[in-house]
């Protein structure tokens, strides 16, 4: 018998199919502005910010610096996460 045929084992932490996750469901902090900021943006018509080219400009510089200081790879870390 599959451990996936018994509901004994089956996981019930992240239980969402692993096809369902992509690099940005990965990687998002728990912090954010929260409801009341967006709120707040959307009564004074701001954007919100566009995640994905902040990600990428922030990439990017890193990669740069990589670069500029000849090194092969960079270990990255949230300090808060430990």
């Amino acid at each position: 018998m599959s451990l996936n045929q018994n509901k004994k084992y089956e996981t019930k932490i992240a239980s969402q199919a692993a096809g369902d996750e992509d690099i940005y469901s990965l990687n998002k902090h728990t912090l954010g502005p929260g409801a009341l900021a967006e709120s707040e943006w959307v009564e004074a018509g701001l954007v919100s910010p566009n995640m994905t080219s902040i990600r990428e400009y922030r990439l990017q510089r890193v990669r740069d610096k990589l670069i500029e200081f000849d090194c092969a790879g960079i270990l990255l870390y949230d300090p808060v996460n430990i």
